[in-house]
């Protein structure tokens, strides 16, 4: 069992991201000490580093909920869970290929510029003129 401050050093996220995921409803059931200190699991940890993985794929909010939510109904919703995961695959393969395309634009915008300087007179460089 791990506190709030050291499950959020741990993550790299702030204390107030972590009650605000809780606000949210996106984290739940988070035990407390006698005194009501938050006493996160290694389930938890586990359930945070998932979400925060979902944040990193730029999953809307939403979805995230949404998913929260579903995954807190238990195992009957593992369809629809499975169906948004699904949909956030097909986005960040259809953001991969986007990047992959631009990617490739600027690699030959760079390829246009080497050949340009390579063309052109060193910077500095005089003509030699012969006297004969």
């Amino acid at each position: 069992m791990v506190t709030i401050s050291e499950i959020a050093e741990k993550l790299g996220i702030t204390t107030p991201t972590l009650r605000y995921y809780e606000k949210l409803g996106i984290i739940k059931n988070i035990e407390r000490s006698t005194n009501g200190i938050r006493n996160y699991s290694e389930k938890d940890v586990n359930w945070l580093q998932f979400l925060l993985r979902l944040k990193k794929m730029k999953m809307p909010l939403a979805q995230i909920i949404r998913y929260a939510e579903l995954r807190y109904q238990g195992d009957k919703t593992i369809g629809e869970r499975r169906r948004i995961l699904f949909l956030q695959k097909e986005h960040l393969l259809s953001q991969i290929s986007e990047l992959r395309d631009s990617l490739d634009y600027l690699e030959q915008k760079i390829q246009i510029y080497n050949a340009m300087e390579d063309s052109q007179p060193a910077h500095g460089a005089e003509l030699s003129i012969s006297k004969e």
